[in-house]
């Protein structure tokens, strides 16, 4: 489809939508559940690589024609992260910054069944989660992280030796005092 191609081989997710005959939150879905890979731009733009877009393409039967032949790349892989907490605004803050940076992608969540939901569908690589939301116990979370290879840190406000026995009780990651800076959460979760 001339018109669409970007110089340097990456789509926009209403392009991408173009080329796969389907809409573009039925892409940004896709993204979201690390099924087509992505990655954002400075100002919050998802942009899928060519090569990535095929990829995806051929996985689900569909062919997509007209577009130069480019060499292979990668786009960086996503650190996938869910933060489960019932202060709202903080989660809400943590997963902002974390989806402002290359190669994360963060949600959210508090209730019992869309936890599980995001467990299922998202697979996340981590998981910070406080002790302190109803229904959704940290060994739980941890059980359902071991078909992901995921990593669950309990979020607290100040940091008990409590939280680090249970922590370690787990087999938990460790504890993540809520004042930590987000640069040094950054770099906990990319690791």
């Amino acid at each position: 489809m001339t018109g669409i191609l970007p110089d340097d081989h990456y789509f926009t997710t209403r392009e991408a939508a173009e080329l796969l005959g389907v809409t573009a939150p039925t892409v940004i879905n896709w993204v979201n559940q690390g099924r087509l890979d992505a990655f954002r731009t400075p100002g919050g733009h998802r942009r899928i690589p060519q090569a990535s877009l095929t990829r995806f393409a051929q996985a689900c039967g569909k062919e997509i024609t007209g577009l130069p032949p480019v060499q292979e790349t990668q786009c960086p892989p996503l650190t996938r992260v869910l933060v489960i907490d019932n202060e709202t605004d903080f989660a809400d803050m943590i997963v902002e910054f974390l989806n402002l940076q290359d190669g994360v992608h963060a949600q959210s969540s508090i209730e019992p069944i869309d936890v599980g939901y995001q467990l299922a569908t998202l697979c996340p690589h981590v998981v910070l989660c406080s002790v302190d939301v109803p229904g959704v116990p940290p060994r739980a979370i941890a059980q359902r992280l071991n078909h992901c290879d995921g990593r669950l840190y309990i979020l607290t406000t100040i940091k008990t030796t409590h939280d680090e026995s249970m922590a370690a009780d787990l087999g938990l990651e460790g504890v993540v005092e809520k004042s930590i800076k987000l640069e040094e959460l950054l770099k906990l979760i990319t690791q």
